[in-house]
């Protein structure tokens, strides 16, 4: 009977480890580069020991899974997609200023317009966070190429809700650049 039960045993633990066992995985990246002279296409191969340690930041994009939005979940707040555009045109400069244009509730989600000026030719890691006062901090962080202009960016965030009375409720909004 004992040599049964660690048979059961060893094969239930086989079992587990072999349904989530971690292959690797390739991701094949092409892009245009380009020199002084010509433009010419490039592919870059990342090979990652498992495709749950795949972690590729292309472009403006969520910063995933980070303390911040840890604390966010703690607010019933799930950051799922963000999207950049740019502003409307308007006259004159763009002013240094944060805007946030609209926020738009229902019951299970909420979508946030912010418009902001950074260098023309950066992408953006977007995060959540919580602030003091219970503020939902809005975090954009620059990256990529330098350029010698600014330009006017928007990006709307898109959050999933969960209501629930256990949940601290937020009590304002910030866009926070860095």
């Amino acid at each position: 009977m004992k040599l049964l039960l660690a048979l059961l045993t060893l094969g239930i633990v086989i079992s587990s480890n072999t349904c989530c066992s971690q292959h690797a995985d390739t991701v094949f990246i092409h892009y245009t580069a380009h020199d002084n002279d010509s433009i010419y296409h490039k592919v870059d191969t990342s090979i990652f020991e498992s495709f749950m340690h795949r972690n590729l930041l292309i472009g403006t994009t969520i910063l995933t899974e980070t303390r911040n939005q840890q604390y966010a979940k703690g607010y019933g707040l799930w950051l799922n997609k963000v999207e950049k555009s740019n502003c409307p045109k308007t006259r004159g400069e763009p002013k240094n200023q944060n805007s946030i244009n609209s926020i738009i509730q229902t019951d299970t989600s909420m979508i946030i317009d912010v418009s902001f000026t950074a260098n023309c030719c950066q992408d953006f890691l977007c995060d959540i966070g919580i602030g003091s006062g219970d503020t939902l901090n809005l975090i954009t962080i620059a990256y990529g190429t330098n350029c010698a202009c600014t330009c006017c960016y928007g990006i709307t965030f898109y959050l999933d809700k969960v209501l629930d009375s256990e949940f601290r409720k937020v009590k304002g909004v910030k866009l926070v650049n860095e």
